[in-house]
């Protein structure tokens, strides 16, 4: 085991730090269940989008294997069960985030290691074991490059997720430090840009991240290696991604054994379908209505304040497609109104036609804060009501619903979870199948768990 000096390479100190953790995963143990609970049922409410069929589609010939592709009968090899797995689970935006990857880590690393587990006979505890190192790992990596790593143009749910995922499945694999390490480096070759947000490309920044990641453990397990600078080194990740703007591996590393990332870095759980930045908003408003007791006549305009970065990654008008829509603070607040709640579940194109949501869109005005406060990367969002009276009433929204100031329980996500497996599997087959997931660190093999997601006939096609 390397023992983690300034002078050694950022990759060698991450791999023997992994390498040192035991498999006693104590208080934690909870997060990585509630993680493959909530993750699953992202899977299920991504696996009717359009862009997670046509994968199928586009693979069934060719990707024949032994990992299932969850709340389908189909199966494939590990590396495109992966891709398929993990772009449901983001195509709907349901997944989870965090603060130091700023990006989704679990809908990579989950579908990345259930992919490489099925044929292994895994348990588990070692599944748990592997997503907590792999979450880690994407958070000191996330820590290390951020914020540049974002404001660069980079999504890191691609990039990190790719180096996250690679350190969840060589944990799951056995491999060794050095062999880990080459893991890691080797998922560097995949990359994300923030341009295709808004498009059926954006989901598969988690398929591609999970495909690295399975894909370069198994090539370290193979033997195949890759330059151990990656990370830290002239041309590594830090110097070509983090745009300068960042504190860097040396900074990050500097309580490597001292603890862990999950306790800094909590994970924001989401219980709308759209981006993060859309749910303060979508608060605010849910807010004011049940507090004035306002429908959609009662309310003449709504104006939303960001800020500017908020605005300018959901500040979308009027959205012309599904895809668009879940980037677009006016329509996750119009919806909200037209309906008298928020959307959960899928988005379909319908939401996006119906009077009573253009009605509620024409008074939706999304601005950006005047006067932000100094310093605040994400401050309060503000909602304002105007009423027919020429009366209007606000609010202030810090903290979404899922974040960790103003979690979800365990029986929100396990809500979720019975809301969007039941669409597949009916309600006694997700009731099954989460009752499984509830008590995964003591499931002796993975197999029975997975064999519960399949539906007894495979769910039509749900494009409409």
């Amino acid at each position: 085991m390397t023992n983690g000096t300034s002078k050694e390479p950022a990759l060698l100190r991450i791999a023997g730090w992994a390498d040192s953790v035991g498999l006693d995963n104590g208080d934690h143990a909870w997060i990585a269940e509630d993680a493959f609970v909530d993750i699953l049922a992202c899977m299920a409410a991504g696996v009717g989008e359009p862009v997670t069929e046509r994968l199928i589609d586009a693979f069934g010939e060719s990707g024949r294997g032994q990992s299932v592709i969850l709340f389908t009968n189909a199966t494939s090899a590990p590396a495109t069960a992966a891709l398929v797995n993990a772009t449901a689970a983001h195509a709907t935006e349901l997944d989870d985030w965090d603060n130091a990857t700023e990006a989704h880590m679990s809908a990579v690393i989950v579908p990345a290691l259930l992919a490489v587990s099925e044929p292994r006979r895994t348990s588990g505890a070692a599944l748990i074991d592997a997503f907590l190192i792999g979450l880690e790992v994407g958070m000191i990596c996330g820590e290390a490059i951020n914020p540049g790593h974002l404001y660069g143009g980079w999504h890191p749910t691609s990039t990190i997720g790719s180096l996250a995922a690679a350190a969840a499945c060589a944990r799951l694999l056995g491999l060794d430090e050095a062999r880990m390490a080459h893991a890691i480096s080797l998922a560097t070759t995949n990359a994300g840009l923030k341009c295709q947000v808004g498009t059926m490309a954006k989901p598969m920044f988690a398929g591609t991240a999970a495909q690295c990641g399975v894909q370069s453990a198994l090539m370290a397990a193979a033997g195949i290696t890759a330059s151990l600078d990656a990370l830290d080194g002239p041309n590594g990740v830090e110097a070509i991604r983090s745009s300068g703007q960042t504190g860097g591996f040396d900074e990050a590393l500097q309580g490597l054994y001292r603890s862990r990332w999950i306790d800094r870095f909590a994970l924001n759980r989401k219980p709308y379908p759209t981006c993060g930045i859309v749910h303060r908003p979508i608060d605010g408003i849910v807010s004011l209505m049940t507090e004035h007791c306002l429908r959609s006549r009662d309310i003449a305009q709504v104006d939303v304040r960001l800020s500017q970065i908020e605005h300018d990654y959901c500040g979308i008008s009027r959205p012309a497609n599904v895809d668009e829509a879940r980037f677009s603070v006016a329509f996750g607040v119009a919806r909200t109104i037209a309906d008298g709640r928020p959307p959960v579940g899928r988005l379909v194109p319908g939401m996006l036609k119906d009077d009573a949501y253009r009605t509620a869109l024409d008074k939706v005005h999304v601005g950006i804060h005047e006067n932000p406060s100094e310093g605040e990367h994400y401050p309060p969002v503000r909602v304002e009501i105007a009423l027919p009276d020429g009366r209007s009433v606000q609010t202030s929204v810090p903290f979404a619903k899922g974040w960790p100031e103003n979690p979800l329980s365990r029986a929100d996500i396990h809500e979720k979870f019975r809301v969007n497996a039941g669409a597949v599997l009916g309600d006694s087959g997700a009731a099954n199948l989460l009752d499984a997931l509830k008590d995964l660190r003591n499931a002796p093999m993975l197999e029975e768990v997975l064999r519960l997601s399949c539906p007894v006939s495979a769910p039509r096609s749900r494009r409409s």
